[in-house]
């Protein structure tokens, strides 16, 4: 479960970083939407494994729509890897190649 949080973690971060960079808005934002959407997930996952009994069909159904948003994030971190370390380097270089 904690990993649910890292990710969000993760999101959030890569969103503040990108904040402000040229063509990246739409994708922090999109970033941003992902974290908070997993943080509800895992609320929603910790108070169901709570109950007694757990609700089973309940707790797939979330499991399942992890998985979804994961694939979502795997996806975007993919397109992102390369560009977003290469873009903020060139941005803090001063817009100057090596």
């Amino acid at each position: 479960m904690t990993s649910v949080l890292d990710k969000a973690s993760k999101c959030r971060t890569k969103s503040i970083q990108m904040t402000g960079l040229e063509f990246a808005g739409e994708f922090a934002t999109q970033l941003l939407q992902h974290a908070t959407e997993l943080e509800k997930v895992y609320g929603e996952l910790k108070s169901l494994l709570s109950k007694d009994p757990p609700d089973e069909k309940a707790i797939r159904r979330i499991l399942k729509d992890i998985e979804k948003k994961s694939a979502w994030y795997e996806k975007a971190e993919v397109g992102d890897s390369n560009c977003f370390e290469d873009l903020v380097s060139h941005i803090h270089s001063g817009g100057h190649k090596d």
